[in-house]
């Protein structure tokens, strides 16, 4: 009787013995918010490879990755992750499964090591496709500027990352003046002719989307005759330079009558060499477009935090904008000379 029992216990043993090694084991489960910068999943991803290089050959790595419940379309950042860290673990595991797990909350990765002969892993969602939310990206711009409240002020909005099959209409209100066309449609044009509203606010709402979605946006501009903000930049390549060049170019030429304006400001640490050097890129792309130098002044704005380049223009008869430092030149702080020694030349 003693000698069956412990055949019991051993055979019993046994077969706890061998589904725990024939079970998928989970390593690690996160999720990815969309504010968490990659450092954590960079993490993650490397303590998971260094893992498997411990593991024996026949075993294998499972990625259940889990897309966000609510988002743009397609609901698919967690799929989009996950191929993203399954290409750089097939270094370490040639035979790296990725697994729809469907939806959640937030974009989700579960790690799991699979020994040979086990059954895979299955997925845990806590949403249905039904639950799911495809919000688009509602964009509302309105003109820069208008010189004079005779012309059509004009507002557009542009719906991205929506689905193909995705059916809303649209609806504008505006804060001044009458809407004289375009309203249910991507861009109304409003009469000021009878309003002295300096700024004006156009809001559209988007009926159709899910309940979940933010279907409201708005933007205002400011009517009438000012210097118009048309760019401002800090330390950039010189590619870059040169295309905020190329548009301000096209800015002046579609306002002939209007001038260009370029303030310039030094950074606190003192380092004048980088403000010279964009003050010469401008001059020399000018320069090199033959484009007419009375239309364009520069002038030394001063010092702020850090170096700023900003492009006004300046329709006729405005005043042109004065310059806004944020500190005094008696605080800047030159940078230390590097005095390099000679090397003595043994005789």
């Amino acid at each position: 009787m003693k000698k069956l029992t412990l055949l019991w216990i051993l055979i019993f043993t046994f077969q706890i013995f061998a589904q725990n090694k024939n079970v998928a084991l989970k390593f690690d489960e996160f999720s990815i918010p969309q504010t968490e910068d990659n450092s954590s999943r960079y993490y993650k991803t490397a303590r998971f490879a260094l893992r498997l290089r411990r593991e024996p050959r026949s075993s294998s790595a499972v990625i259940v990755f889990y897309n966000e419940r609510k988002g743009k379309y397609p609901l698919e950042r967690g799929k989009k992750l996950a191929e993203l860290v399954g290409s750089s673990l097939s270094l370490e595991k040639e035979d790296v499964t990725l697994i729809d797990g469907g939806f959640r909350e937030n974009p989700t990765l579960e790690f799991w090591i699979v020994p040979a002969n086990a059954e895979p892993p299955k997925p845990t969602p806590t949403f249905s496709s039904s639950e799911t939310a495809v919000c688009p990206k509602i964009n509302v711009a309105g003109d820069g500027y208008r010189k004079d409240r005779n012309q059509p002020l004009k507002f557009s909005v542009a719906i991205k990352d929506q689905a193909p099959d995705s059916k809303f209409s649209l609806e504008w209100d505006v804060s001044a003046g009458k809407i004289i066309k375009g309203q249910n449609t991507n861009k109304i044009e409003i009469d000021l002719s009878e309003t002295r509203d300096k700024f004006i606010s156009a809001s559209v709402t988007v009926k159709g989307l899910h309940p979940e979605c933010e279907n409201h946006k708005f933007a205002s501009t400011e009517v009438g005759l000012f210097p118009y903000k048309v760019n401002e930049f800090g330390h950039e390549p010189y590619s870059l330079v040169s295309l905020y060049l190329d548009s301000f170019m096209n800015e002046l030429n579609s306002e002939p009558t209007g001038t260009g304006y370029i303030i310039i400001y030094g950074s606190r640490d003192g380092n004048k060499k980088d403000a010279e050097r964009v003050k010469r890129i401008i001059r020399d792309q000018f320069m090199f477009r033959k484009f007419p130098q009375d239309r364009v002044t520069i002038i030394d704005g001063g010092f702020r935090e850090e170096m700023m380049v900003e492009f006004y223009l300046v329709p006729a008869g405005v005043e042109p904008p004065n310059p806004t430092p944020t500190l005094d030149s008696q605080f800047v702080v030159e940078p230390k000379k590097v005095v390099k020694k000679r090397k003595k030349v043994s005789k």
